[in-house]
């Protein structure tokens, strides 16, 4: 009898300790639960007050259009500012508000920068997103040109044109805008098919992100401009094709505000360079481009948002900046990628900190949001 109680005892010790684990664990488990919990709010709530914010800019945005007249953006930007404090201030939306300040820097005059901070209601969370819109987007001070019919009827496979056949569809002096969904090449039995125009701006793209595709048997296709943009994938279907980037005497017949300007083209001579960027850039001599000149090699500006693809091949060249040498083809397996110049080299990557980047995307009117770490950039059309 003395041993069954003694094993009843330690039996009662055992059934507490197991019931004081269990109460362990299930504290444990439930703090964990209130902590996920409390930080899937705090997530949810941070992205409702980045969109508050974001919307606050868009808000900004679209007040800063709806002011006339439009004398000056000084002038503009102070208008703006003295819009109200029940129009810019702690503006209700959804669980929070947003506040607005106009800012023009004269370090930066090419830009207005919007800036707005959301607020949440419940919680202390705020965000702060800043929307920098170049001045040629309210002014209007940048010359797209539709692409002449005849670049229309080559680009979408229509049998008759050539556009290097006729002066009048050679477009030296303007900067020529495509809008396709995508622009293809021509397939219209000729030898070759020159797009010629001191910028050239590829802008639409198909559900796979291609602004521009290469048709099999094709004509070989000729870019002959100082800058050209791609803002999307490249496609590249024909090995037997060319498609070639080129800058020929042409361009210095051209001048097309702000991108250009008559007698010089080509961004190895550094006075235009340093007329595009409204500056001077002190590691320019590292694209060693004195060099080319001795070579009498030009150099154009090229910019893939997208990569450029080669069926069969994959990727051959990444999306980015680049110079381009003249008469450079990029239809091949390999094209010749360099930091600096030297003989043969074909694209030379723009440095990370080079100012033309900024320079093309002010004339290219683009908006650009940064919020902390994030950068997105739309379209203003």
């Amino acid at each position: 009898m003395k041993q069954n109680r003694s094993n009843k005892g330690f039996s009662l010790i055992w059934v507490m300790i197991v019931m004081l684990v269990l109460s362990i664990l299930g504290v444990a488990l439930l703090s964990v639960s209130m902590a996920e919990t409390r930080h899937t709010m705090r997530s949810e709530h941070q992205i409702q007050v980045d969109y508050i914010a974001r919307s606050g800019v868009e808000a900004g945005y679209q007040k800063l259009l709806g002011i006339s007249p439009r004398t000056s953006v000084p002038e503009l930007v102070s208008a703006a500012n003295s819009l109200g404090t029940t129009s810019l201030q702690n503006v209700p939306l959804g669980n929070g508000t947003y506040s607005i300040s106009y800012i023009h820097d004269a370090d930066h005059s090419a830009l207005i920068t919007i800036r707005a901070e959301g607020k949440h209601h419940s919680t202390a969370l705020s965000s702060i997103v800043t929307l920098l819109v170049p001045t040629n987007v309210i002014f209007n001070t940048t010359p797209w040109t539709e692409p002449p019919n005849g670049w229309w009827r080559a680009s979408n496979l229509w049998d008759d044109v050539n556009p290097d056949v006729d002066g009048t569809l050679d477009m030296t002096g303007s900067a020529v805008a495509f809008s396709g969904s995508p622009t293809k090449s021509p397939q219209n039995g000729k030898k070759i098919s020159v797009f010629r125009a001191n910028v050239i701006l590829f802008r639409g793209t198909n559900n796979s992100g291609v602004t521009f595709q290469q048709q099999k048997n094709t004509n070989d296709v000729t870019f002959d401009a100082e800058i050209i943009i791609f803002e999307g994938t490249v496609r590249l279907r024909d090995d037997n094709k060319k498609v070639t980037f080129d800058l020929s005497n042409h361009m210095l017949n051209g001048s097309v505000i702000p991108w250009t300007y008559v007698g010089q083209a080509g961004f190895e001579d550094e006075s235009r360079y340093n007329h595009f960027i409204n500056g001077s850039y002190e590691d320019y001599d590292e694209y060693q481009f004195e060099e080319a000149v001795a070579d009498g090699v030009k150099f154009g500006l090229v910019y893939f948002e997208g990569n450029v693809i080669k069926d069969g091949t994959g990727t051959i060249i990444n999306s980015g900046y680049y110079y381009y040498a003249q008469n450079t083809n990029i239809n091949k397996s390999s094209v010749v990628v360099r930091d600096a110049y030297e003989p043969g080299v074909e694209l030379i990557r723009v440095r990370t900190d080079d100012p033309i980047k900024q320079g093309l995307a002010d004339r290219q009117s683009i908006r650009t949001y940064r919020a902390g770490s994030e950068k997105m950039i739309y379209s203003t059309e």
